[in-house]
């Protein structure tokens, strides 16, 4: 997409078959290329940054660390909406004498900065670390937690608004096994591993995260 263009004379000049006199000029075309695409991280709306309804997506991809008492797990309950104690974790138990051990989460960053003439102050805070309840720039229902938003006033009645998301291959489940009087996770068959895992899930709230900013429900 052509962005922007410059033009200047560079001397000299010329005439025509008609005995015209012209003058030479320079133009240079600044291009940009445009995408969107959550996986790869990238793209803008092809507005400049201090246009209103400019729209930019960014993005890290990481993996962290998190303690886990069972692995291979073959699915998620509910699209990552476990039902209290009714879902056990299942899958292959991998704690030491009822110690989790550190497995890698995949993890990726998602910023999507936009410019407005006044912020939302109300929906910022509404959607705080509430999950996608559908479909998010490609990213299945209860994958994407939208952490909140930063403002910075760039010019007269004009803001910057980066909003952060994280999704999270693992719905942003933890597992938590049940324990006796003593704290320990319950282990009657003598095995060294916890007997009953269960999921937890710390963000229960779902939305539409489309209406978070109409720049980002067009783009």
């Amino acid at each position: 997409m052509a962005v922007d263009f410059s033009v200047e004379p560079v001397g000299g000049s010329y005439s025509n078959q008609s005995g015209e006199v012209g003058y030479i000029w320079k133009m240079t075309w600044q291009y940009e290329v445009v995408s969107v695409d959550l996986s790869s991280g990238g793209g803008h709306s092809g507005l400049q940054p201090n246009q209103i309804g400019y729209v930019e997506i960014t993005s890290q991809i990481r993996a962290e660390f998190v303690p886990l008492w069972r692995n291979q797990i073959r699915s998620f309950p509910g699209e990552g909406q476990p039902d209290g104690d009714d879902d056990e974790v299942g899958g292959t138990p991998i704690d030491r004498a009822g110690t989790p051990i550190s497995v890698q989460r995949n993890i990726q960053d998602l910023t999507i900065t936009e410019t407005v003439n006044v912020p939302d102050w109300t929906t910022y805070r509404n959607f705080r670390f509430k999950r996608n309840s559908g479909t998010f720039l490609g990213a299945p229902a209860g994958k994407v937690l939208y952490k909140g938003a930063s403002v910075n006033r760039t010019g007269i009645d004009i803001y910057q608004v980066s909003h952060s998301f994280v999704e999270d291959n693992d719905f942003h489940l933890q597992q938590t096994p049940y324990v006796d009087q003593e704290g320990q996770p319950i282990d009657k068959d003598d095995d060294e591993h916890a007997d009953f895992v269960y999921w937890v899930q710390p963000f229960g709230n779902l939305g539409d995260f489309n209406a978070i900013s109409e720049n980002i429900n067009n783009f």
